[in-house]
């Protein structure tokens, strides 16, 4: 019976340290009596539940008490002890919530009906030793089911009832199993125990006694006991075994398909390993902060930090996001076993990247996901949460941030302890960045108020913004990084990199500095206590070609002072490489060509749109992947779309045979970004584009030809287009923006005017105006050639020799149709996936800026009202509950403003205020009301 003991051993640590002693002194009388006050005080609100679905469960544990003490098993009453006391607490902590204590009714009813009835079959457990293992196996199985539901019912009773749906949905797999178990071992027990039982017919059916009367040896039946029961011990084993791999492998494909459900992007793990491989160069770089700042190791290592959020911010280049990098291994590092669990072993770290330059890193909608992607790694528990709101959401994509906001506070709430590093905040928009700070403020402040101090920890790193101060941490919390903190490490790092100055190979002999050239490249480098500045310095100096370049330009007159300097010099470096190669000014042209793309672009393109932009032939008017794809400025951008919305597939008439033979060829693999963003470079170029207008034929040729194909790509396009562009010029059209082209031919003013008025009028539509082409003709072809690309054809197949569709197209052929979505060059794999998409843009009401953190609207008035009061206060057309002093009352401050003020305070520190309305007008009162009615609203939103 020492397995019994282990079991019952296993099951009391998995309580609570304030639950153990309860548990351990449990008897059958005292769950008794809690069940008789449930029902008292259900009786008394009139809300009693069927209780007899217990009985059988009940009776079945009575039964196994007596069975286990009649063998004399040692540990069986203490055993049973933690059966008693898993029971109580359930149906106690259960019982005021209706739902969950019937659905624990329920399985309890399930599990009861498939007990055998031991009582009867007590000379079994005497006659073959061997079968009292099914005792155990019973006990082990209820265990089973009393360990998952004490995991969700000793949670936080906020939170259980918040998760108590989806978690005992998904645990049903395991209660069947749990039922088909007890039946197995309840087989057994029956076909070997009833030969032992001898009916009395003058007691009736329902009475029996044991037979005493024994053959010498077992009964008839008995020939093959041994092997039977090695086969039985043998099925309950693997019986589990094979359960807990087909769990594992279910739990696998959830997260699989919540994953792919948040679509974040997957490119956070990814840079935090270039930052580990950046500071490998001087492992021991930054471990200042640690040493220099007390309030950042204290945030991480104190059970009960001082500040459970703190706000590192620096000056551009000082090596913030080397820093954030730091810390989050230092977290992981410090929870590891070998160093004694400074930080508890079970914490959480997560964390995430800020890049102004990548739209899946720079939003507040784009934070969320990026934790929430690494939270369901960390925290299986919560995936059934996570999967009923991905199957009940009606979206096949996270574009919520209320949804990703209520799941991040559920994986907050269940972990013990949660670090959140965010670095870069200042590289979102403001808006943005304000929502961030907002959100996760509010949850640290939640935790430390009602949970423990200290659960959720988190550090945010920007820049020193006093826009964005207001809503960080403040005092001790806010850390301002001085330009010296990080000198040393500078100083390390570029002595690290110079020996790169000295490297030779079959190819170079290296620059043969002296140490005094060292010493003076050295100090000018440091100079800027700069990460950045130093790197980057690094890189340019080391581009150069000769010694004697290398040592004038590191004249302190000579060297640039700047990082937008650094980078000038850098591309003047590439520059002189690639033209000293074969077909150099070729190479040169191709670099300045992708240059310019990914600087003037947009959004950020997408490889097979790189490609396809490589591989238009703007003389030929032809799509070239095989011949022209890769295998190893604003008016440009325009006049590569024009021309390219200029093809005959993009004009009416088009051949449905030639549109699927040029589909397979690739014609259509820049058409996405082309279609929602070729009004956007014109704009730029008209609004911006200043030096575009110093553009005279007798100087054509100071300038690059690009500007000329400007002038020949908008005639091309107008020619095309011109019948569906709109001729009635805007009421409130800006003439002045175009008025600087007058000097140029007048075809080129003319349709600058037509295509800035047809532009100027298409934005100021309404929001689903915007979210077109803005061409008939060009949105009709734009949903011909998708068509065809999804009736026609699939990611895998072949297009030219081993080039594949999506080579071309990317995987995702399925496109949102409305080219604001971010969705519409993204896609999906199905046209389910997309339809679904479809249906959650059909919502009545949108955010009247269309922000990120509402993309596709809402389903009622009274939800889009609350986004605008929360998030877009300016636009609220309600009257500010605090408004300025009236003049010449010299700024004094009436009873009414000063309650205005403290409801304000004491709400946001969680206290209460007496009023005294007597005093006050009937509109102050209502006024009154409203103020706090908002601010509990706010709470409650957001929290």
């Amino acid at each position: 019976m020492d397995r019994l003991a282990e079991i019952a051993e296993r099951f009391r640590d998995s309580l609570k340290p304030h639950d153990k002693e309860q548990f351990e002194s449990s008897t059958l009388e005292d769950m008794q009596m809690e069940l008789s006050d449930i029902q008292s005080k259900q009786d008394q609100t009139k809300t009693l539940m069927n209780m007899n679905r217990i009985e059988k469960f009940l009776s079945g544990m009575e039964d196994l008490e007596k069975a286990l003490t009649a063998i004399n098993a040692r540990d069986s009453q203490h055993a049973m002890a933690y059966v008693w006391g898993s029971i109580r607490f359930l149906l106690k902590h259960t019982s005021p919530a209706e739902k969950a204590f019937d659905s624990v009714l329920d399985v309890y009813e399930q599990i009861g009906v498939h007990f055998p009835q031991l009582s009867k079959y007590e000379r079994l457990f005497h006659t073959f030793p061997g079968s009292t293992e099914c005792l155990v196996n019973i006990y082990d199985d209820v265990q089973r089911f009393h360990t998952l539901a004490y995991k969700l019912f000793s949670l936080r009773t906020k939170l259980w009832q918040r998760l108590h749906k989806s978690i005992w949905k998904d645990l049903n797999h395991t209660f069947k199993k749990l039922a088909r178990s007890l039946d197995k071992h309840g087989e057994f027990i029956e076909k070997y125990g009833a030969s032992l039982i001898v009916h009395n017919p003058g007691f009736g059916n329902n009475h029996y006694h044991i037979n005493n009367q024994l053959d010498a040896a077992y009964p008839p039946n008995w020939d093959c006991i041994d092997d039977v029961f090695s086969r039985y011990r043998y099925d309950a084993k693997t019986f589990w075994r094979d359960f807990e791999e087909s769990e594992t492998e279910r739990k696998r494909k959830q997260r699989a398909a919540i994953k792919s459900w948040i679509s974040s992007s997957n490119k956070v793990e990814e840079m935090h390993k270039r930052f580990q491989n950046i500071r490998s160069i001087c492992p021991k770089s930054g471990r200042w902060l640690f040493r220099s700042y007390g309030e950042v190791s204290d945030w991480m290592k104190e059970d009960e930090p001082p500040e459970s959020a703190v706000w590192l911010h620096g000056s551009k280049g000082f090596g913030k996001t080397i820093l954030a990098s730091l810390i989050v291994d230092e977290l992981r590092s410090l929870s590891a076993a070998e160093t004694k669990n400074v930080i508890p072993s079970d914490s959480n770290t997560y964390y995430f990247y800020c890049q102004e330059d990548d739209d899946e890193h720079r939003t507040y909608l784009d934070i969320l996901k990026g934790i929430l992607r690494q939270m369901i790694y960390a925290d299986e528990y919560i995936l059934p949460f996570c999967d009923d709101k991905m199957r009940h959401g009606g979206e096949d994509n996270l574009s919520n941030a209320e949804t990703a906001q209520s799941l991040i506070e559920a994986f907050i709430e269940h972990a013990p302890r949660q670090y959140i590093v965010i670095d870069g905040l200042d590289e979102c928009d403001l808006n943005e960045a304000r929502q961030t700070a907002h959100f996760f403020m509010q949850q640290v402040s939640k935790c430390d108020n009602d949970v423990k101090l200290g659960q959720l920890r988190v550090l945010f790193t920007s820049q020193g913004m006093l826009e964005l101060s207001k809503y960080m941490p403040e005092g001790d919390a806010s850390i301002p990084l001085r330009p010296t903190d990080n000198a040393e490490d500078i100083r390390t790092y570029v002595q690290k990199r110079m020996v790169e100055f000295s490297a030779s190979d079959e190819f170079n002999r290296g620059f043969n500095l002296s140490e005094a050239d060292k010493q003076q490249m050295q100090s000018i480098i440091c100079h800027q206590s700069m990460f950045l500045y130093a790197h980057l310095t690094i890189e340019y100096l080391l581009q150069q070609q000769t010694k004697g370049e290398l040592l004038e330009k590191i004249k302190q007159e000579m060297f640039p002072k700047k990082l937008e300097d650094i980078y000038e010099k850098l591309l003047g470096s590439i520059e002189t490489k690639l033209k000293r190669l074969e077909g150099g000014d070729y190479q040169w042209e191709q670099a300045k060509i992708l240059l310019g793309w990914l600087v003037c672009a947009k959004r950020p393109l997408k490889w097979h749109e790189i490609q396809s932009i490589l591989s238009f032939d703007t003389r030929k008017a032809i799509v070239d992947f095989d011949n022209r794809m890769l295998r190893h400025n604003h008016a440009s951008m325009h006049s590569l779309s024009s021309q390219y919305l200029s093809l005959p597939c993009f004009v009416n008439g088009y051949q449905d045979t030639k549109r699927k033979e040029n589909a397979r060829h690739g014609w259509f693999s820049f058409q996405d970004y082309a279609c929602s963003h070729w009004h956007s470079h014109i704009n730029t170029v008209i609004r911006s584009c200043s030096e575009f207008r110093d553009l005279r034929e007798e100087t054509q040729t100071r300038f690059v030809e690009a500007q000329w194909d400007f002038v020949t790509a908008l005639e091309l396009f107008i020619n095309t287009h011109g019948q569906h562009l709109t001729s009635e010029i805007h009421a409130e059209l800006e003439q002045d923006q175009i008025d600087g082209f007058q000097g140029f031919p007048e075809s080129l003013h003319e349709n600058l005017r037509i295509i800035w008025n047809h532009i100027f009028t298409h934005q100021k539509g309404n929001f689903d105006c915007r979210n077109t082409v803005g061409i008939v003709q060009i949105d009709d072809a734009l949903r011909e050639n998708r068509t065809c690309l999804e009736e026609h054809f699939a990611p895998a197949d072949s297009t030219i020799q081993t080039d594949t569709i999506e080579d071309y197209y990317g995987p995702n052929l399925f496109k949102c149709q409305r080219t604001l979505c971010r969705f519409f060059y993204v896609g999906y794999d199905s046209a389910k996936a997309r339809d679904n998409h479809h249906a959650r843009h059909d919502r009545p009401f949108t955010c009247p800026v269309a922000c990120n953190l509402a993309p596709i609207g809402f389903s009622n008035k009274k939800d889009r009202d609350r986004h605008v009061r929360l998030y877009h206060r300016e636009m609220d057309d309600r009257p500010s509950m605090f408004e300025a002093p009236a003049q010449g009352t010299s700024g004094a401050i009436s009873e009414i403003d000063l309650i205005r003020v403290q409801l304000a305070v004491r709400h946001s520190a969680g206290r209460a205020i007496a009023v005294d309305t007597r005093k006050f007008t009937p509109g102050e009162v209502r006024e009154v009301r409203d103020i706090w009615d908002f601010l509990v609203n706010v709470q409650n939103v957001s929290g």
